[in-house]
């Protein structure tokens, strides 16, 4: 994995929801309250950082490149440069 990309922690998830919680305290009570009526899920959030990351950790170890993995997966490139660079709001299902 490239050195200058910060490297999100492995998490179990006892830890990611204890994160979670840590998140929500650390907002307060009204902007966590507010963040429900939004398509924003904190927990999704956490453990979703960590899958785009190992995901190009792997394609990396493997010496493959996004535009490999897109015409084996049959996936937009675009879509999986959005994953790997945690875009959430760019990813659409």
């Amino acid at each position: 994995m490239s050195m200058d990309k910060e490297v999100f922690p492995a998490v179990n998830s006892e830890q990611a929801d204890m994160i979670v919680q840590r998140v929500k305290q650390a907002l307060g009570p009204h902007i966590a309250g507010m963040l429900t009526q939004y398509p924003l899920n904190i927990d999704f959030l956490v453990r979703f950082m960590r899958i785009a990351q190992l995901c190009q950790a792997r394609r990396e170890e493997k010496g493959l490149s996004v535009k490999d993995i897109a015409s084996q997966l049959k996936v937009p490139q675009y879509r999986l440069k959005d994953i790997e660079k945690n875009s959430i709001g760019s990813i659409k299902p």
